[in-house]
């Protein structure tokens, strides 16, 4: 079975038995580089979208400027999120919103 993926920059076309090897095969120093690096990417990507979203809600301009220097890359930021379906207890949740679940 071929797989297709990025591997630190480069195109990796192996099967699944030889990944381990590929990845043994990459030094620390770029290992730690590419999770710096795919840190940086992710912290850019949640400033820019949350940027947009508040220009799209209207929302002040100082408000989406602060918006593009939240999270700091170096820190660890740790978030949990629960998706809210509406097929479970939607109403009760509205209807009743003192009762325990």
């Amino acid at each position: 079975m071929l797989i297709q993926r990025r591997r630190l920059g480069h195109k990796f076309a192996g099967s699944v038995e030889t990944l381990e090897c590929v990845i043994c095969g990459v030094s620390d120093e770029k290992l730690w580089q590419f999770r710096i690096d795919s840190t940086h990417n992710l912290v850019d990507f949640a400033r820019r979208r949350l940027s947009r979203q508040l220009a799209v809600a209207g929302s002040p301009t100082d408000e989406i400027e602060s918006a593009k220097h939240l999270f700091d890359p170096n820190i660890l930021t740790l978030g949990f999120a629960r998706r809210f379906a509406t097929y479970k207890l939607s109403l009760i949740h509205i209807s009743e919103p003192t009762r325990p679940y």
